[in-house]
């Protein structure tokens, strides 16, 4: 039984290395029929070598001109803005967004008080007044919203078209 398995084994062997012999001449004939293919086309193949040659002969040797210097700007309105400057400013708007939101919260609480108020007389007919009063201090909140919103826009905006970094308005 092993005399049988290796026979079968060396003629499996056999019967590859036949195979890969004429495998080996048909890719050799197959590259050769490529290679005439190639040199009967009028289609021109560039090299390596054909690069390097045409790469040697045409060698730039005029310096390319220096781009146009921009003028400095020596006014105050033309001063590059800076970090610090875009610093400051953020500063100046905290301190305008926090008064505005004080003045909200300030309204609300009133608003609040109001309300609690009316609730309290929740027997007794509601007033007029009071309910004047609600809208008119309802419509100043949306207005101070507004005001504060319109602000930090406006900020923005100014530092975008400026060029400021997004990390300097934060």
């Amino acid at each position: 039984m092993r005399t049988t398995q290796v026979a079968g084994f060396l003629a499996a062997l056999l019967l590859l290395a036949g195979s890969s012999s004429r495998a080996a001449s048909t890719l050799e004939e197959l590259a050769r029929r490529s290679r005439e293919r190639r040199r009967q086309s009028d289609v021109r193949v560039y090299s390596d070598a054909d690069l390097k040659a045409h790469h040697e002969s045409t060698v730039v040797e005029k310096p390319l001109p220096e781009p146009p210097k921009a003028p400095r700007a020596t006014t105050r309105s033309n001063a590059p803005q800076d970090r610090a400057y875009w610093r400051r400013e953020k500063e100046k708007l905290d301190r305008d967004l926090a008064r505005l939101d004080d003045e909200r919260r300030r309204l609300e609480l009133r608003l609040a008080e109001l309300r609690a108020r009316a609730q309290s007389r929740a027997r007794r007919p509601p007033d007029p007044a009071d309910a004047a009063r609600r809208t008119v201090l309802e419509g100043s909140i949306a207005e101070v919203r507004g005001k504060s919103a319109a602000l930090l826009d406006a900020f923005l905006e100014r530092g975008r078209r400026s060029g400021a970094l997004p990390g300097w308005l934060r």
